[in-house]
């Protein structure tokens, strides 16, 4: 029988650990903006600084 409250342990992200070649292929960047990022937050960066730093993303229609 398992206990319900207890709490799980989450395993978190660490801040510096998202390539920023991978955000930018899921997220739809061009490569230009990729190259700007790379050059900017390096190889790895911190979710917060991608997201702010990365052009808006495109709409997607139905």
């Amino acid at each position: 029988m398992s206990d319900h409250r207890r709490p799980r342990i989450v395993r978190l992200i660490p801040a510096q650990d998202h390539c920023v070649v991978e955000y930018c292929r899921r997220s739809g960047v061009t490569l230009a903006e990729q190259k700007k990022l790379l050059a900017l937050l390096g190889k790895r960066a911190a979710l917060h600084e991608l997201r702010s730093n990365s052009p808006p993303r495109a709409p997607r229609f139905r």
